[in-house]
């Protein structure tokens, strides 16, 4: 590729000879994996790209799991002031990946070599083929992918619970112990309480605690992180089931959470999210999610 190539998305360019993302003639500062996103998509645009290519083009040689590109790709829209919902830059093709369908590609000046008319029709041509086998493609995959998508959103969901409802009872435990060891009775949140009395409890009990943060560093996490990356590659699900955005909301904020206090604070045994938070689970969500499945 030329250096004085670049690629246009109203009102942004993507500057190649200077490596940057740019706003109204500004500097927008971008990772270098963001700004090699954009420049993916802007070079095949409006034809979409594969999850699978996007993960081999941006993590060589690295085994990533597919919450890496969803993250990416989140990420990316927050910067251009684009969601999941609204997808006016980076939009998901259903069962296949990413698009930018409104890219410009331009030379800048000075540039000495004349681009022929006939190579123009066979890049558009090479394009139409493409999208031609993206929409067919589509169209055998994407209902079975949708629902196959909700199936998996409710076996993670169906393991969150049971994982939350075996924590529970170690909750309960722990509590009880050092209720009746210290002679106090509970007055603060769950996890205040137990982060206020960590530095006081025996060793039976801070054998328990760790069994209450395992559970929430394998049944919790690793099953909501599971359902967020199926409702990030998949936003159509909000349509379909309108609890499942609040759901996505709740669970964004439980795995900011997990990242920036749970895994640096030790005395922390469970992690909760919930109206205290403005953000409390959507309750009925599941039983939703399964009537969905049950008549599709």
């Amino acid at each position: 590729m030329m250096d004085n190539i670049g690629f246009t998305f109203e009102p942004f360019y993507l500057n190649i000879k200077k490596q940057c993302l740019q706003k109204n003639a500004e500097d927008i500062q971008t990772s270098s994996r963001m700004f090699k996103l954009l420049l993916i998509l802007a070079e095949t645009s409006p034809a979409p790209v594969s999850k699978e290519q996007l993960t081999s083009l941006l993590w060589p040689k690295t085994i990533v799991s597919e919450w890496s590109i969803a993250r990416l790709v989140s990420d990316t829209r927050t910067l251009l002031g684009d969601n999941g919902d609204h997808q006016k830059y980076i939009q998901t093709v259903r069962g296949i990946g990413f698009c930018m369908p409104n890219v410009v590609s331009h030379v800048q000046k000075n540039n000495q070599n004349k681009v022929s008319k006939n190579t123009f029709k066979l890049i558009g041509l090479s394009l139409v083929i493409l999208l031609l086998g993206a929409l067919f493609y589509w169209q055998d995959k994407s209902s079975t992918d949708f629902k196959s998508s909700i199936e998996r959103i409710s076996n993670y969901q169906d393991k969150t619970f049971s994982a939350f409802k075996a924590q529970l009872q170690r909750r309960e435990q722990l509590a009880s112990m050092i209720e009746k060891r210290l002679n106090i009775k509970r007055q603060r949140q769950w996890e205040m309480f137990f982060s206020y009395y960590h530095s006081q409890m025996n060793a039976e009990e801070l054998f328990i605690c760790a069994q209450i943060r395992a559970i929430t560093d394998n049944g919790l996490y690793k099953n909501n992180q599971a359902i967020f990356n199926e409702l990030s590659l998949k936003p159509d699900i909000f349509k379909e089931i309108p609890l499942s955005k609040n759901l996505y909301q709740h669970i964004d904020f439980w795995l900011t959470k997990y990242h920036s206090v749970f895994t640096k604070r030790k005395d922390m045994c469970l992690l909760y999210v919930g109206v205290e938070d403005s953000i409390p689970y959507p309750s009925g969500v599941d039983k939703n999610i399964k009537i969905w499945l049950s008549s599709h």
